[in-house]
């Protein structure tokens, strides 16, 4: 494991998943992942250890492994007192994996204090996702294992309060990039913690493999330290020597190892989308002649002329791309905010710094709310905030005016609003307002949509009362003249399903991609099941960090006409935006 520039995923589990919910790796897909990011190696764990019985997954995955040195094991361990985890748990480990919430158990308990014990002797680093944890527990382990690097792993947007403290406690605690989803987080985590406490992790394939490889690669971190997170911090937790100097931007041009279709969640994965349209270089833009830049995982769109301008982004941006070139993707992010978010801090709620991270990504265009139209009392007052940013960054920004069902007063302001030429349509939120899409409360804002010939943007979420995709379906039914967005595409694997089954049957309704839990097989199979006319490229900035959103769809092996239309196409014709400039906008 020598060589210049190593670069280790240090998130993916293999094995077989119960559900569709997920693809299912085989070590040879894991080969594959290595192959079209130009990885080193990958800390992999077994799917049967997560979802089944974690013994005789561990057991399972050694042998998966064999014949696999860019394979190392990490194995899923729990409270050690029933004996089943056998006299030595951690042979042939060389890192570990806590899941006490999905294994019914907790990190603060007494049942936890003899795994902890065994931890210790070890010195393996230890991995933990948020989702099975919170942020007092990861307190309680450091502080259990002072002498253990302990990595939280998809650690979200929500939670900075928390992690803060936590971190600034705790000097060998690390969080991965699995979903390290803050605006620009990245970016301040580096600057707060130093590169050494971040590393790569992509999640896959339950997480999207893409999209933590392109946040990456659009980073405004120094060259080494990139190096340091695509590489040098795992090589120094698991022991593995090289040097984390070279090009962590993963250029896997030339790569005679890749397979034919570059995508590990082909037809051994278990994905009936398959992947027909990548082009036999791996490359997601389908140019037969490959990718003459070398970048043939992700096609990846160069920063645009003046896409800096004085004022506005960091200093330490890399400067790799200052021309335009002629196959630069036109980016439309159809789903964006501004303002503050009550649960949560966000770093950066203002235009300028939304403008700068939409740099980084190639974006060109944004369609933005503000949420104090969503989360506060004035919903006016909101919008009136949103027509200022945008009339400040009119070859930019563009606004969804927030319609709150509660306030029909607002009916008359809201016409008249429509009537300018930076207003794209309406945007509702039913959760926030407490008002299910199918409620009669809604109608006249879906007559003002329909008698305006404007579309909707609402927030959907599989499961709820409020804004289950299904609900979708019944306002389609009613106004069958009313373009409606299903945003999120009902945010979960669900959601995503019972969109595409809303879509089948109402053509009027359309999908938008950003989320959580969306992946980029997910987003094929939208495109699949429903035109890629019909899916709109989404990305929940200033919440969610939109390198995300735009990795998701370059590294989802789409055709380039389909990921045109994706990424900025309909949202252009959706939404009645002019044809982008050939100057980025600027």
């Amino acid at each position: 494991m020598t060589g210049v520039g190593i670069r280790v995923d240090a998130n993916v589990v293999a094995g077989p998943w119960p559900s569709d919910a997920s693809a299912s790796w085989t070590a040879d897909d894991v080969e594959r992942h290595l192959d079209r990011f130009t990885l080193s190696c990958a800390l992999v764990r077994s799917a049967l250890a997560v979802t089944y019985d974690a013994p005789s997954g561990n057991a399972s995955l050694l042998k998966e492994v064999e014949g696999h040195p860019r394979l190392l094991p990490s194995f899923v361990l729990g409270p050690l007192d029933c004996g089943e985890h056998g006299a030595d748990p951690v042979a042939g480990a060389r890192a570990i994996w806590l899941l006490p919430a999905r294994h019914g158990w907790s990190i603060t308990g007494p049942e936890a204090g003899s795994l902890q014990d065994v931890l210790r002797r070890a010195g393996l680093p230890v991995f933990v996702d948020l989702e099975e944890t919170d942020w007092a527990g990861i307190d309680a382990l450091c502080e259990a294992l002072p002498s253990v690097d302990v990595v939280v792993a998809g650690i979200g947007y929500r939670t900075l309060r928390q992690a803060f403290p936590v971190l600034d406690r705790h000097s060998r605690l690390h969080v991965d990039l699995s979903y390290l989803a803050a605006l620009d987080g990245l970016e301040l985590f580096v600057s707060r913690y130093g590169a050494g406490r971040v590393l790569l992790g992509t999640g896959a394939p339950v997480r999207d493999d893409a999209a933590p490889l392109f946040l990456l690669s659009r980073s405004a971190l120094s060259p080494s330290e990139q190096a340091e997170v695509a590489g040098g911090t795992a090589a120094r937790l698991l022991g593995l020597a090289g040097d984390p100097t070279g090009d962590p931007t993963g250029d896997p041009a030339g790569d005679p190892a890749r397979d034919a279709t570059g995508d590990p969640t082909g037809d051994s994965a278990g994905d009936p989308a398959g992947d027909p349209a990548r082009d036999p270089t791996g490359d997601p833009g389908g140019d037969p002649g490959g990718d003459p830049a070398g970048d043939g995982a992700l096609s990846v769109p160069a920063l645009r002329v003046g896409s800096h301008p004085t004022g506005r982004g960091l200093t330490t941006a890399r400067p790799h791309a200052d021309t335009v070139a002629d196959d630069v993707p036109d980016i439309v992010d159809a789903h964006a905010h501004l303002g503050s978010w009550p649960s949560s801090w966000l770093p950066h709620p203002d235009a300028d710094a939304l403008l700068t991270a939409y740099d980084r990504t190639g974006t060109g265009h944004a369609v933005i709310s503000h949420l104090s139209s969503i989360w506060g009392g004035d919903t006016p007052a909101g919008n009136a905030a949103a027509l200022a940013a945008a009339t400040a960054h009119p070859d930019r920004l563009s606004v969804w005016l927030v319609a709150n069902p509660n306030r029909p007063q607002d009916a008359a302001l809201l016409a008249e609003q429509l009537e300018s030429p930076l207003v794209r349509g309406f945007k509702v939120h039913p959760d926030t307002h407490d008002c299910p899409m199918d409620d009669a409360r809604l109608d006249w804002v879906w007559r003002l949509a329909v008698d305006a010939g404007v579309p909707v943007l609402a927030h959907g979420f599989a499961g709820t009362v409020h804004s289950d995709p299904l609900l979708f379906g019944a306002v389609a039914a009613r106004y069958p003249d009313l373009t409606l967005i299903v945003g999120h595409s009902g945010a979960t694997v669900d959601g995503f399903r019972r969109t595409i089954a809303v879509g089948q049957q109402h053509p009027s309704t359309l999908a938008e991609t950003c989320g959580s839990w969306m992946t980029g097989r997910w987003l094929r199979r939208l495109v699949e099941a429903l035109g890629a006319d019909r899916v709109l490229h989404g990305t929940d900035a200033c919440l969610i960090d939109p390198r995300y959103g735009v990795g998701r769809v370059l590294g989802a092996g789409l055709s380039a006409e389909d990921q045109a239309l994706v990424l900025g196409g309909n949202a252009r014709r959706v939404l009645g935006l002019p044809a982008p400039s050939p100057l980025g906008g600027h």
